[in-house]
């Protein structure tokens, strides 16, 4: 059969591999990654839902689809991570410093993660609870974290950790700015293993029936003796202090809303295997792996996360109830104007900005207008063209 090597994409991979996937895997697959694939599959199409766009000049009528705004699409996910970017950009000082760590768990653990889903919120709630003991043990102070979940690494494993944002600041309780030079591993990571196994037996308690197995794991890493050898340990992963907060979100930024895969990574397609590359973090070298499609797709939908599931988590003052207090004092005192950044995210403002072309504007040099939406299940609605 000819090898696929060009436009490859995840929506014609799950067109093509569907049926033979539910045969599969149908047994094992959560109830909701069959609405997330049918709205993948009905994204920009428009045999389901549209909106006529009428010119009034020439009375010429152009149909444009609508998107699935879906976490798992390759095309729609980069509008809201563009959106969240560019509002956090706008707020925060940007010329202050910022750490980003990751928190990752032993290997043990993963197949529990797995299997209890809902576990995964005590990750970030841990690694706070960590940063929180260093901030007030040595400094007396509570920093500003921000963290993201993250389930899958460069194989598609299944390998959950979080990334954190925090600040190298904090405000004292007389208004003045603080701050820290260092963060200490050797001091982090005891405190880290600490907190997740305590939540983790806790929860094995309250939660889970007949959570022996589970005990005597917890158990078992607990008599463990702390590696403080960041190669081999591979807890906690520290990056140098940023000069600026642009720098730190533009790396997590990669990891919110964002699809399992990048299409470009996939290298080979046939309509049976799938050829797609990754880079080793251990020998820094590019590599590629060979499966079969209905593999390929049970590797993409395994990081699925569960409906209505938080994967960003705003802790102390980054949180809702507090920030906008500290919000004005920072204005104040460093002349930070807040300017919102309006991102293009309507399909005529994003292909005007990368193509200069404008859809709505007709080829009588007239624009189109509103006219009407289709959605099925739905009568249609009509609009008036002023």
């Amino acid at each position: 059969m000819e090898i696929i090597t060009w436009h490859i994409s995840i929506k014609n991979i799950l067109k093509d591999n569907r049926i033979l996937f539910c045969k599969k895997f149908g047994h094992s697959i959560r109830d909701f990654s069959y609405e997330t694939i049918n709205k993948v599959l009905l994204c920009w199409s428009k045999e389901l839902w549209f909106a006529s766009f009428k010119c009034n000049d020439c009375c010429e009528i152009k149909h444009i689809p609508f998107t699935c705004k879906s976490r798992f699409c390759n095309s729609c996910w980069k509008t809201q991570s563009d959106l969240w970017f560019n509002k956090l950009i706008s707020r925060w000082p940007k010329w202050l410093n910022y750490y980003h760590l990751a928190f990752t768990i032993p290997e043990e653990l993963r197949p529990f993660f797995k299997k209890h889903r809902s576990a995964l919120k005590l990750l970030p709630k841990v690694a706070s609870q960590a940063m929180l003991y260093f901030f007030q043990s040595k400094h007396k102070s509570i920093p500003w974290i921000l963290s993201v979940i993250h389930s899958f690494g460069a194989k598609l494993n299944w390998n959950p950790h979080v990334h954190l944002i925090v600040t190298a600041w904090w405000i004292q309780c007389d208004w003045r700015f603080k701050h820290i030079n260092y963060i200490p591993y050797q001091l982090i990571l005891p405190s880290w293993k600490k907190y997740l196994l305590k939540h983790l037996k806790e929860r094995c308690y309250k939660n889970i029936e007949n959570p022996t197995n589970d005990i005597k794991l917890i158990n078992y890493l607990y008599q463990q003796k702390n590696d403080l050898d960041k190669e081999k340990s591979r807890y906690i992963w520290f990056s140098k202090k940023a000069n600026s907060f642009h720098i730190v979100l533009n790396y997590i930024w990669r990891y919110l809303k964002r699809p399992t895969i990048s299409q470009s990574r996939i290298l080979h397609y046939n309509q049976k295997a799938i050829t797609f590359s990754y880079k080793d973090k251990y020998d820094n070298e590019t590599k590629t792996i060979t499966t079969s499609a209905v593999d390929f797709i049970w590797l993409l939908l395994q990081h699925l996360p569960d409906k209505y599931f938080h994967m960003i988590y705003y802790h102390w003052m980054f949180s809702n109830r507090c920030k906008s207090k500290y919000l004005k004092f920072i204005n104040a005192q460093f002349n930070n104007r807040i300017n919102i950044y309006n991102a293009p995210t309507k399909f005529y403002q994003r292909k005007f900005a990368f193509t200069w072309n404008n859809p709505l504007v007709c080829k009588c040099w007239w624009f189109f207008f509103l006219c009407s939406i289709y959605i099925p299940w739905y009568p249609p609605r009509y609009y008036d063209s002023w």
